[in-house]
């Protein structure tokens, strides 16, 4: 072979700071990547915690709240129904509502 090809891998000879240069670069753009998606990846974990924490505090909140109305509006109809049937009055379609 000769000195004058340049793309002989063992060639001591030839100047190999542009392709160190390249190789450098592309591990450095590969580690900036790995640490963008970690921090992404992380950032939406924190986000995910804060988050669905108050949003199932406020939905069990209102939960509650709701179902204590509905449980007192069907524990009247259902006494209401009750008492009728007790007294023998027609119930007056109680159960459709």
């Amino acid at each position: 072979m000769s000195s004058g090809t340049h793309d002989d891998i063992w060639d001591l000879e030839q100047d190999d700071f542009e392709s160190e240069r390249a190789i450098a670069s592309q591990s450095l753009r590969k580690l900036e990547n790995a640490f963008s998606n970690a921090g992404y990846k992380y950032g939406i974990d924190a986000s995910k915690v804060d988050h669905m924490q108050g949003g199932f505090d406020e939905g069990l909140e209102l939960g509650m709240h709701r179902g204590k109305e509905v449980g007192a509006i069907l524990g009247a109809l259902i006494a209401q129904r009750e008492i009728r049937r007790k007294l023998g009055l027609p119930e007056e379609n109680i159960d459709s509502l």
